[in-house]
């Protein structure tokens, strides 16, 4: 049976919370053109990310630096992330790619953020230009079917569709509508949202997987059954 295993990005292919870090260190880097310690920018957004404070308000407060807020912000969004695939996601792309699966990534966020993860992770090996779908983009976030629906239509001669996530609170209510398979990646406990959030039945995945190497063979066993 022809099949499209469609995915989230953050939290899901890589953990998001390296994307964060990577931010922070880009940001360190920046200020200390303007005399800032490195070391102690790091550790007070780090320290601030922790403690659930506002990281660049923390930096704003305690450094004498000429960045306004904004500024601050937009190097935090473009910057080009060091982060990377696990080797479990590396294989279980190729293993879906091997066993003739169609691949897509649907993401909310903006262009520029999320398009230079899929570029620092090198996600275009495994999914192609026209099935990397990005909320800034296309103009619909996960809330609403638009994105889910284009995959289909992307993919009309296939016969399931399937989407894994991390999080209950938005990836998983319109495909469940829309007959798909979701399936939910298990926090490894880095993830940035909880999956403790209370949410309907409606917008829960239809299986839970300890790891994302696990998705391969679960979508081969529901294929033959």
């Amino acid at each position: 049976m022809k099949a499209v295993v469609a995915f989230d990005l953050d939290d899901t292919l890589y953990k998001e919370e390296d994307f964060v870090y990577s931010a922070y260190a880009a940001v360190a880097d920046k200020l200390k053109c303007y005399g800032c310690d490195k070391d102690e920018v790091y550790e007070t957004m780090q320290y601030a990310f922790e403690s659930k404070s506002n990281p660049i308000d923390a930096v704003i407060k305690r450094f004498n630096q000429p960045l306004s807020e904004s500024e601050l912000v937009e190097l935090y969004r473009k910057h080009k992330p060091e982060i990377s695939l696990s080797g479990n996601v590396r294989n279980m792309l190729l293993r879906l790619k091997g066993l003739g699966f169609d691949l897509a990534l649907i993401t909310d966020g903006r262009f520029v953020t999320q398009y230079n993860k899929v570029r620092a992770l090198g996600l275009t090996e495994y999914f192609s230009e026209r099935a990397i779908l990005i909320s800034e983009v296309t103009g619909c976030d996960k809330t609403v079917p638009d994105n889910f629906l284009r995959v289909q239509r992307m993919y009309g001669n296939a016969g399931k569709f399937f989407y894994i996530g991390d999080n209950p609170a938005k990836d998983f209510l319109q495909p469940n509508l829309l007959g798909w398979v979701t399936i939910c990646v298990k926090d490894d406990g880095r993830n940035i949202h909880s999956q403790s959030v209370r949410v309907p039945d409606s917008s829960l995945p239809r299986y839970i997987v300890n790891d994302i190497s696990e998705i391969p063979q679960l979508v081969m066993e529901f294929i033959k059954n």
